[in-house]
């Protein structure tokens, strides 16, 4: 696998299993505010998008600053790619 990806098996995880919890919390969150908030109107359907990119960008920074996710990096870097030179 080292050959192919260029890459070793720690980076390798890392790239597979962030992504994975990040994904599992933001659905376990959603489960449980169901309960709280009525996703059949309007309003309680916007709200849990909104708490769930909320959750998603807190988990991002935490894995960033603690387990050198480089997500910050790569969004600067995507937005460099969107201005018009």
């Amino acid at each position: 696998m080292k050959k192919i990806s260029k890459c070793g098996i720690k980076i390798f995880c890392k790239l597979i299993i962030l992504p994975l919890i990040n994904g599992a919390i933001i659905v376990l969150s959603i489960y449980v505010l169901k309960i709280y908030i009525n996703a059949y109107i309007v309003a309680g359907f916007f709200s849990l998008i909104g708490i769930s990119i909320g959750i998603s960008i807190g988990i991002n920074y935490l894995f960033d600053k603690y387990l050198n996710y480089r997500m910050q990096l790569l969004i600067k870097e995507g937005l460099v790619s969107f201005k018009v030179r």
